[in-house]
Parts: C-alpha cells; structure tokens; sequence
C-alpha cells in the first residue's frame, strides 16, 4: 500500500513515497539485502507542467516495472529537482546497465548507489512514516473523503479529538491542564481498561493547520505516556 506524505529536513521540505506493506513477501526480506538507490534530477520537474510530471511517471514505471523482477519498490522522495528511488534487491549484477538503458529514453541527469542494507534500516528509519507523520496521512485522508463529498473546508465545525490513556490518574493530570492548551474536554469514558478522553475544538479543515494541531496533541500526549488517536467531524456544506 502506497502511503505519501510531506517532512522537513535540515528546513529541507521532502515530499515522501513509502510502500508501508513492502516487507510483507512471500520469501524472507533478508534475501532482498541490497539497497539500490536511483538519484533522478529535470529541471523541467521545477515547472511541475503536466508533460514532466507524466515523463517522470513513465520513468518512475519502467523502473519498477525492471527491478521488481529482481526485487521491491519501497519507496521515493522528491527533494527539489531530484526525485530518489529506492528498491531493495537480491543483486545487483548487472542492474546498472539496464537501468541506463531505460534512463537513456529521458533526458534526465542521474546517478545510482547500492550498498548492503541487510535489516532494511533505511527502510524502517528514513521512509517508514513517524507518529507525527502517520497523522499527516491521515489528515489528508479524511479530508479528501469530506471534500469528495461536498464538504466545504473553511468553514467551521466542531471536531472532535481521541487520546487514550494507560491509567485514570494519568488521564486526569492531562485533565488538569487543558486550559492552559486552550483545550475543552467534551467526555471521558474507559474501555477494556482504556481510559479515553475526547476534546472539542472549533476548527476549519485547512491541512497544514490541522496537522500543526495534530502534531500538539501527538507531542502533549506523549508527555502523558498516552496515544493520540486522531479525529473526526460531520459534513458541512455551504448552503
């Protein structure tokens, strides 16, 4: 399953690619040892025109298409100009001048890099969405879904927000300073030895603001040895 999301490294924006179930292979991923990296640079993917994007999205598919005979996608980050592809593999031998063959149908400039990556670290650390990022996916999964369905997004509504916590007396310390947050607590209610709150708050389904607050709540309740489920909201339509 393909799962996009946006990060920020050294204030470097990064927009990322991950194939979250790569690891699920009939055969044990310890024989795909071999990380084999495609460093792809166009200017014309600056312009982001529809032309490029389809070109790159060719290529993109040849690739795949040709390594997945000898290995899995993972996964890709657009940096810039420079889109970097990642397969694991079973070998390199040979790869590179098949990979030349398909590359010298674009004129992209290029390079490519294998090294030994046994454990699928890189994998794991550099593409594997984090807490904070997980909610990002999520984020613009619902509002996809309420903009598919007539929603209109700047208006607000009310949204509701789910953490849960090990223990009561830990769920009424993170009570205790809601206020403080400028946050309302709408309920709380346990659950096979869950103790849940949901919180309130008037807000617009603007994306970068709702991850902005989803990443507080992520950082609040890690403070609480907690876990922020994440939220939900009713239709609202423009009438």
């Amino acid at each position: 399953m393909i799962q996009r999301y946006f990060c920020v490294n050294d204030t470097v924006k990064e927009i990322v690619e991950v194939d979250i179930q790569a690891q699920n292979t009939q055969e044990p991923i310890e024989l795909f040892s071999w990380l084999y990296t495609i460093f792809i640079n166009s200017d014309t993917i600056k312009v982001l025109s529809t032309s490029a994007q389809q070109d790159m999205q060719q290529c993109k598919q040849m690739l795949k298409d040709e390594l997945k005979k000898n290995g899995i996608y993972v996964g890709c980050k657009i940096v810039g100009s420079w889109h970097e592809i990642y397969f694991y593999l079973k070998s390199v031998k040979g790869i590179e001048g098949k990979i030349r063959d398909i590359l010298s149908n674009f004129d992209y400039t290029f390079e490519s890099n294998a090294v030994k990556d046994k454990s699928w670290k890189f994998y794991e650390i550099e593409l594997l969405p984090n807490e904070y990022q997980q909610h990002h996916i999520q984020n613009r999964q619902i509002i996809d879904e309420l903009i598919d369905a007539g929603d209109e997004i700047t208006i607000k509504r009310e949204i509701e927000h789910y953490i849960v916590f090990d223990t009561s007396s830990l769920r009424d310390k993170f009570y205790n300073i809601l206020q403080e947050h400028s946050l309302s607590c709408k309920e709380m209610f346990d659950d096979d030895d869950a103790y849940n709150i949901s919180l309130v708050q008037m807000q617009t389904l603007d994306f970068d603001d709702m991850c902005k607050f989803t990443d507080n709540l992520v950082k609040l309740s890690n403070q609480f040895h907690a876990r922020y489920i994440g939220w939900n909201t009713r239709l609202v339509k423009d009438i």
